[in-house]
């Protein structure tokens, strides 16, 4: 297991809880407020998280919680 990114969801579970709003920058740079459906966990050896609207596990490093200002 790749220990980064699990010190990553890790500290991503014991600083958020779920549900909650989330920015989801996607794979063109577009921002997106959705919601996460899950805790964070790994999957591929890299931190992920469930968010509504979309399938399968985003990567905590596109996710950052709404209270930020949509850039």
């Amino acid at each position: 297991m790749n220990r980064k990114a699990e010190l990553e969801a890790l500290e991503w579970n014991e600083k958020f809880k779920f549900p909650m709003k989330v920015i989801l920058t996607d794979g063109t740079g577009i921002q997106h407020e959705t919601r996460t459906r899950s805790i964070a966990w790994i999957s591929g050896g890299r931190a992920v998280v469930l968010v509504e609207g979309r399938v399968g596990g985003y990567l905590l490093s596109r996710i950052r919680p709404a209270l930020e200002v949509l850039k």
